[in-house]
């Protein structure tokens, strides 16, 4: 017989069992789940370094420390033109470009004791429009922002070991390192790079220093100086020579026979076949080089409004008086002996001229052997320059000087394109890039690494006003150091004699007596004018 007492007793006793089963399996799950969510917390904090030390890779880094290192240079550069960087000792030259260079990486600001008279000079700062410097205490600065949410901080950050070397006339190498430890707040998860930085910077671009310091001391440009970047063109640039190359005027041969010697003046312009003429703007005659037959020249429609001549074909001669005082026609200045020949012979001119002219019988157009540029597109366009031996003055009075003026031609225009794109050739001679940061920057010499430019314009002899003379030299160093100069034939302001004899509205480009060697090689002597050449 079963007691009803026991019976609840039994149920009672289910019961709590039942209950301790539950209690008990969720205090199992609870601590299951708070083991899963401490592992899931050491699990997010490792994502989130993980993240963070994408962001921070050497390749990233490798980026931002090449922005930080040319916006570094271009800052110092601009500054150096009312601040010249002070001049290193003679066995490191480059010391306060250095400290200059590594502050302004490493803190986007430099000291005023970098740049010659420091108790005026206030200290650089570069200042950007974004809220991210360029440099690398304000990236450590941004990088803590960024990560401070996530429950990291940068716990240790350093900048050392930086370098700059001069590699050549327009390229530095640098190098630093930067060490920091990243690490949660409790200290529980830790990483710490090292990470060893290095690029090149190229000053290709960059406005010249000492150039833009010259100008702006002599007033010019409004007082405000003028600006003149750096470019390089590896036609006139090899590596292993330390002087101006491929800038030399190139003689052209054109001629072989005693028939061809005959002319007078010189002349630089572009060469006109007479069949090409009307693709020519009128206003082009007087600069331009009248091409063909004594017969296609003359009855050219306004032949007369050309500047020069050359004539492909011979004269026709007889006996006259002797085979140096030939009767000749079909020619410029042709020479009309009298008929006794009696001394002294009387000559006169046939078809006489003053402007310069050259005979070369049967030369064609595609004979000149001179780079072909079209300009425009349409129009074959060659130009020269023609030297000879006789004046036209000396002609009119003694017309067989015409007979031996032994007419050269020269292509010039590696010359002119060197000029007048204002492109830096080396020269030992020359401060270097460096050298252009410091003060006197034009009495100092670059040895290998030393560089040279050209300038020319309305400002240097020409009619802008203030000014420089006109007398000096084009060259950058020479016209700093006040070298007057003789003009170039061919060159700006003296492509003729009317031209270089006259006032010019951009002056007369010339060169002092160095320069005249450096860049016209062997042909300096009959290139240059003189009395009788530009009048």
């Amino acid at each position: 017989m079963i007691n009803k007492n026991s019976k609840g007793f039994f149920f009672v006793l289910i019961t709590f069992l039942i209950l301790g089963y539950i209690i008990t399996s969720v205090s199992l799950i609870t601590k299951s789940i708070d083991v899963s969510e401490k592992k899931f917390a050491e699990k997010f904090k490792f994502s989130n370094l993980e993240i963070v030390a994408e962001q921070i890779s050497e390749e990233k880094l490798q980026k931002f420390s090449q922005l930080a290192a040319y916006r570094a240079l271009s800052e110092l550069n601009s500054q150096t033109v009312d601040y010249p960087l002070k001049k290193g000792p003679e066995t490191d030259e480059a010391k306060y470009f250095s400290l200059a260079m590594e502050e302004l990486i490493k803190e986007g600001t430099t000291s005023g004791t970098n740049f010659d008279d420091s108790e005026v000079i206030p200290p650089l700062e570069i200042y950007y429009t974004d809220e991210n410097d360029l440099n690398f205490d304000s990236w450590k600065t941004s990088l803590e922002d960024t990560i401070n949410p996530l429950g990291l901080t940068v716990s240790s950050y350093s900048f050392s070991d930086f370098k700059i070397k001069q590699l050549d006339y327009r390229t530095f190498d640098y190098s630093f390192t930067v060490s920091f430890s990243v690490v949660d707040k409790a200290t529980s998860v830790k990483i710490d790079k090292v990470i060893k930085l290095n690029g090149k910077l190229d000053v290709q671009g960059l406005n010249d220093p000492a150039f833009a310091r010259f100008t702006k001391d002599n007033n010019l440009a409004s007082g405000e100086g003028i600006q003149k970047q750096f470019f390089f063109n590896p036609n006139y640039i090899d590596p292993k020579i330390n002087k101006p190359v491929g800038t030399s005027p190139e003689p052209l041969y054109l001629y072989s026979n005693d028939e061809s010697k005959e002319g007078q003046g010189w002349f630089y312009g572009r060469v006109v076949p007479v069949d090409q003429v009307y693709k020519l703007n009128p206003l082009d005659y007087e600069s331009s080089i009248l091409m063909g037959t004594f017969n296609e020249i003359t009855n050219s429609f306004e032949y007369d409004k050309f500047g020069a001549y050359l004539v492909t074909s011979p004269p026709e001669t007889s006996q006259g008086c002797g085979p140096e005082k030939p009767k000749q026609s079909e020619t410029f200045n042709a020479l009309d002996p009298e008929s006794d020949c009696e001394d002294p012979i009387s000559i006169s001119l046939k078809n006489p001229t003053d402007k310069p002219f050259v005979v070369v019988p049967d030369l064609k157009f595609s004979e000149l052997g001179i780079p072909q540029l079209y300009f425009p597109e349409e129009k074959l366009e060659v130009r020269l320059l023609f030297v000879t031996n006789a004046d036209p003055k000396e002609v009119n009075s003694d017309p067989t000087k015409k007979l031996n003026a032994n007419p050269k031609f020269y292509n010039i225009e590696p010359m002119r394109d060197f000029v007048t794109c204002g492109y830096y050739a080396k020269n030992e001679n020359s401060p270097s890039y460096l050298q252009r940061l410091f003060k006197d920057s034009y009495s100092l010499k670059g040895k290998e690494f030393g560089i040279e430019s050209f300038a020319f314009g309305r400002w240097i002899g020409g009619d802008e006003i203030p000014g420089l003379s006109d007398d000096l030299s084009r060259l950058d160093k020479e016209m700093a150091n006040n070298q007057n100069g003789k003009p170039i034939l061919g060159m700006p302001g003296c492509k003729n004699k009317e031209l270089c004899k006259t006032d010019s509205f951009i002056g007369h480009f010339k060169l002092f007596t160095d320069s005249i060697t450096d860049y016209l090689g062997e042909s300096a002597e009959e290139l240059t004018c003189d009395s009788t050449k530009c009048g």
